[in-house]
């Protein structure tokens, strides 16, 4: 299964909102922006679903952040 977070500080400049916690043994990776970015750019479908999904969080922590 493949969990991601960290994302919208690398699309976005925006500070980093996630804290994680591990429940079982975990294999983390960590990419700079730079990699990243270029990641993406040799992965166009991955890059679309990873920019939807963080599109949709950013909303949702908007939209939490005005409650």
């Amino acid at each position: 299964m493949a969990i991601f977070f960290g994302e919208m500080s690398l699309l976005f400049d925006d500070l980093t909102s996630a804290s994680v916690k591990s429940l079982e043994p975990t294999e983390v990776f960590v990419y700079f922006k730079n990699d990243f970015l270029a990641w993406l750019k040799d992965n166009p479908k991955l890059e679309e679903e990873i920019r939807f999904i963080a599109e949709r969080r950013r909303y949702k922590n908007i939209i939490f952040a005005k409650k």
